[in-house]
């Protein structure tokens, strides 16, 4: 009896190691399916209406946070920790008009989440910023990217300039931002297929995979720069240079295609090598993680 006793302890013990490590890799990358990014359509989109482009970009950081770099990068420590960014981004034209990309949640919520590391007078000045904008957007509806929206001191005032599309609103993510049912009917959804340019200089490209409503945002600059805006397909620069993406536990604990994701990574990386000095454009694509600064390129 003592011996089936341990036999069928060291077999659970052996079966839950087992999940627990594979729940700590990656996806299978060979199931991966490809993920077409044309940049030539993206730029003629964004060109397309022929008036004047962004000139500026600036950027607020509301807040820091840390960790387990093992959460982050499949087959990482757990032990290990690795510093994410909270950012806003801000476009602006020469008559004066700007555009608002992924306002990020109030003080609560970075508290209830991730702890310490708030930045409240950044927190302010993108609300300042919101208010000024004439059109928000948002690469995906989790709520470290559009609950600065819900929590807009003047919504009614807002409400009208921002947009979200249809995936993103009717994600059940979007319930995590705070948004009250009143709020969510004030918001005209946005209905496109593939590609899409919702101002002079700025083309939307769908990317659902880390939530139903992840796009990616392009823009070109007048003075020739290209910035793509790629979400939280990678949490971290290690995610995209090492094709390692989040922990399939991770990802289905957010409800994530891990799948999808990965595909996707595979297809920035192709696009790494035009991200340099070399690039058909003066000063190359920069591509813009939400949540890791790499000093050479953001």
């Amino acid at each position: 009896m003592r011996t089936t006793l341990w036999g069928t302890l060291a077999l659970v013990t052996t079966v839950v190691a087992g999940v627990f490590i594979w729940g700590l890799g990656d996806v299978n990358r060979v199931a991966a399916t490809e993920f077409p990014l044309d940049l030539n359509r993206l730029r003629a989109a964004a060109l397309a209406s022929g008036e004047p482009l962004p000139l500026a970009m600036g950027e607020h950081v509301i807040g820091v946070g840390e960790f387990p770099k093992g959460a982050i990068v499949a087959g990482e420590s757990l032990l290990a920790k690795q510093r994410l960014v909270f950012r806003t981004h801000v476009l602006g034209y020469a008559d004066g008009r700007t555009v608002v990309i992924d306002p990020v949640h109030g003080a609560r919520l970075h508290e209830k989440f991730y702890g310490d590391g708030f930045n409240q007078r950044a927190w302010e000045l993108m609300q300042k910023a919101l208010a000024r904008a004439s059109l928000v957007l948002a690469t995906h509806e989790h709520f470290d990217h559009v609950a600065g929206i819900a929590s807009a001191p003047d919504f009614s005032a807002l409400h009208a300039k921002v947009l979200l599309s249809r995936e993103q609103l009717q994600s059940a993510a979007i319930e995590d931002a705070e948004f009250s049912g009143e709020q969510l009917d004030q918001l005209v959804p946005l209905d496109y297929e593939d590609y899409y340019s919702p101002a002079p200089g700025i083309a939307l490209k769908k990317a659902p995979g880390h939530s139903p409503g992840s796009q990616m945002i392009f823009v070109h600059f007048d003075d020739g720069r290209e910035v793509l805006f790629v979400g939280d397909i990678a949490w971290s620069w290690q995610n995209l240079l090492e094709q390692r993406g989040r922990p399939r536990i991770v990802s289905a604990l957010i409800g994530e295609d891990g799948t999808a994701v990965a595909a996707q990574l595979a297809t920035l990386q192709e696009i790494l090598p035009a991200s340099s000095a070399s690039a058909a454009t003066p000063n190359g694509l920069q591509l813009v993680l939400s949540h890791e600064m790499r000093p050479d390129r953001d």
